[in-house]
This record gives structure tokens, sequence and C-alpha cells, in this order.
């Protein structure tokens, strides 16, 4: 019984972690940046990501943009990034689709371990150590985690429980 609530405690999250896992021990990640649309927070993006609390030897990023999304395109050109991200123009299509950009982007990865954020993502700055602990933890079996989400936006036409503006 002790073992299944260790468990259950372990893939529900929570709270951050208190086990630091450390530098050499962290897996290395490839994170994926989806935009569509983002022009007004493409240039966000990197200091989103340097928030991130792990050695940039250890992770690659790719800023995936649609390539009809010109206005996207250009603020991606005209933000510095760090040498650890790529941006990847997407070559028109079908479906445009999150999925099909991503998948374009997993050809790409090059890494053991794969997060994928949207352009306007604030990703919780212990976020890789953490998934990285939960991994360490649960049975070899588990292959996908996901991440508690935080909704900044509030529109009274989906209304979220537990939700309030």
């Amino acid at each position: 019984m002790q073992n299944r609530k260790r468990l259950r405690k372990l893939i529900e999250g929570g709270d951050t972690l208190r086990h630091r896992v450390a530098d050499c021990d962290l897996a290395v990640y490839s994170v994926l940046v989806y935009g569509y649309g983002e022009a007004t927070v493409i240039p966000l993006v990197p200091s989103n990501i340097e928030k991130l609390d792990s050695p940039r030897s250890k992770i690659q990023v790719l800023l995936l943009l649609e390539e009809d999304d010109s206005e996207s395109i250009e603020a991606a050109k005209s933000t510095a990034t760090p040498d650890y991200m790529r941006v990847v123009v997407v070559p028109d299509g079908k479906p445009r689709t999150k999925a099909r950009a991503c998948n374009i982007g997993l050809s790409l990865a090059r890494e053991e371990l794969l997060v994928i954020y949207n352009a306007e993502d604030r990703p919780e700055p212990a976020q890789l150590r953490d998934v990285a602990y939960r991994f360490d933890e649960l049975c070899p079996g588990f292959v996908c985690l996901q991440a508690r989400l935080n909704i900044l936006q509030f529109d009274p036409k989906f209304p979220y429980p537990d939700v309030h503006p």
C-alpha cells in the first residue's frame, strides 16, 4: 500500500519536489516550443526557457513556427536566441496542426527526453529536474508525464472547474 501511495504521488506531481537531481545525472532534453500567431510572445520565449534550472549543455530547444506565419517568423528573426535554441520553419502542409509541427520537431530532436511547450508557456524553473527525478523513480514502463497546467487566461465562454478570474 505504501508503494502505491508513493507511486501515485510521483505520477500526480504536486509541489516542486525537494530532491535535486545532480547536473551530471540530469537527463538531456529536447524542448519543442510551438507557436502560431504568437508574434507578440515569441520575443519572450528565450527568457522563459532561460529560467529553467538546467545546464544549457543539457537542452536543445527547437522553436517551431508555421511557414505561413510570417509575423511570428519575423519576430523570431529579430529576437536574440541562445546557441542551444534553433528556429524551425515548418513547411506548409496538411493538416496544419501543432501535432504535425511537433512530429517535424521530433524528427530533429536529438536528446533522451522530449518536452513540448507552447510559445506563451512559462514553465516552472524546476520542472525538468522534477521530471528527471520522477522518471528515475517510476517503473521503466513509464514513457510520458504531464506537467500541471496553469491556466493564465480566463474566458467565461469556457468555464473551468475550480478556476476563478
